[in-house]
């Protein structure tokens, strides 16, 4: 009896099953994908009412492809600095709930639990609504020079789609036209915006920000701070020039601003070693002039020697108050004669031994100091030549004598 009605509810079973599977073949089955959430552990030293009062900022490799690493580590951030906040209030409660106990029969103790807690993250919730407006890159400030160009990227609040997105220069009230000709603009996207800074000229430094807004509410974006500055160059912005002793040599220096500042060639001067260069007409001149263009005004500066010599090496400064000044090396080295040979030549004639003598003659000021090499740049006094030789030197020449066995060793 009991096997037959095991049997009889064993075949009902089977039963559900088979039409079960019948009815899902009929139609297309229903897949849902559930995806899991991303934990961020707290590592505060403190939890209290079950929130701990600070969480890790190590980037998850989960949210590669989701999240930018900096906006992560920004918004972690921020939160942390909130719950110290909130912590530091609802620590102060509980100890003066804690000296209530007694006459409150814990009840001093069970609202900091539900009401202080609720507050918390009540505030945590509002902060990630209203920080849901993000720009790309998040730099804080964004420096550029004069007339470079930078492009900002603002994203909607992924949980608030509608609204409209505009960008705003800070302390003005119109946001930023999407005139394409002007040095600022913006350009609308589905679900973004794209701040264009082109050309941008000085005048256009100062913070900028966000804006979603969908009737009266406003959810706003970082402000980020923009600094252009004005760009001051050399001629090939070379870090180091050689000029050739006893002959006259440029140096040229541009300071490029707005075209709407007022300017004077004496807004560009010159320092060499520390030292401020006066025009003098007799070792160097200093000669500016100012050229407008319709964007823009360049101060163009020329540093002229006459005569280079030793004390005009050093480091050259050209420094405008228009911007930050630009550092340069020069470097002299001595002049040789025009005259001097490129080739020694020796007669086969020659009876053994033969002595070869190379000269090197140069004008200098102080005198120079020699060092001879060989073809292959190796030092001669520190034996790397394995010919008997000797060394002359005078004031402003060296004599390097050579002495080879036969005329053979020098072929060879």
């Amino acid at each position: 009896m009991a096997q037959a009605m095991a049997q009889q509810a064993f075949d009902e079973i089977i039963e559900e099953i088979e039409s079960n599977n019948s009815g899902q073949s009929a139609g297309v089955p229903e897949v849902v994908h559930t995806l899991e959430p991303i934990v961020i552990r707290g590592n505060g030293n403190i939890t209290l009412f079950g929130l701990s009062n600070g969480f890790t900022d190590t980037f998850p490799s989960s949210l590669l492809g989701r999240v930018s690493r900096e906006e992560f580590e920004s918004t972690v951030h921020r939160i942390n600095a909130l719950l110290r906040a909130q912590h530091s209030t609802n620590a102060k409660l509980l100890i003066l709930g804690c000296l209530c106990c007694c006459c409150s029969l814990g009840c001093s103790l069970l609202w900091p639990t539900l009401a202080l807690s609720k507050r918390t993250k009540n505030s945590l919730e509002k902060f990630l609504s209203i920080n849901g407006v993000r720009i790309q890159p998040q730099e804080k400030v964004k420096a550029i020079w004069n007339r470079q160009t930078l492009f900002v990227i603002c994203l909607k609040d992924p949980n608030q789609n509608e609204g409209v997105l505009n960008w705003y220069h800070v302390g003005r009230h119109e946001p930023i036209e999407d005139n394409s000709e002007a040095p600022v603009y913006q350009q609308h996207g589905a679900d973004s915006v794209k701040l264009s800074l082109v050309n941008v000229p000085k005048r256009n430094s100062g913070f900028y920000e966000c804006r979603q807004t969908k009737d009266n509410k406003v959810i706003s974006s970082d402000k980020f701070e923009l600094k252009v500055y004005n760009s001051i160059e050399t001629e090939g912005n070379k870090d180091a020039y050689v000029g050739i002793e006893g002959e006259a040599f440029t140096m040229l220096c541009f300071s490029k601003f707005d075209s709407d500042r007022e300017a004077t060639d004496a807004q560009v001067s010159w320092i060499h070693n520390n030292i401020r260069i006066v025009d003098d007409d007799k070792h160097f001149t200093v000669r500016s002039r100012v050229e407008q263009s319709v964007s823009q005004k360049t101060i163009r500066s020329t540093l002229s020697f006459k005569r280079l010599t030793k004390e005009n090496e050093g480091v050259y400064t050209c420094e405008s108050v228009y911007a930050n000044p630009f550092l340069t090396e020069m470097k002299i080295r001595p002049r040789f004669p025009e005259n001097t040979p490129r080739n020694v030549w020796v007669s086969d004639e020659t009876q053994s031994p033969v002595t070869v003598n190379v000269t090197c003659l140069v004008n200098a000021d102080p005198i120079a100091e020699f060092q001879w090499f060989t073809g292959r740049g190796a030092p001669i006094d520190r034996g790397g030549l394995d010919v008997k030789h000797r060394i002359i030197n005078t004031e402003n020449l060296s004599v390097l004598s050579l002495e080879y066995e036969n005329i053979g060793k020098i072929r060879n």
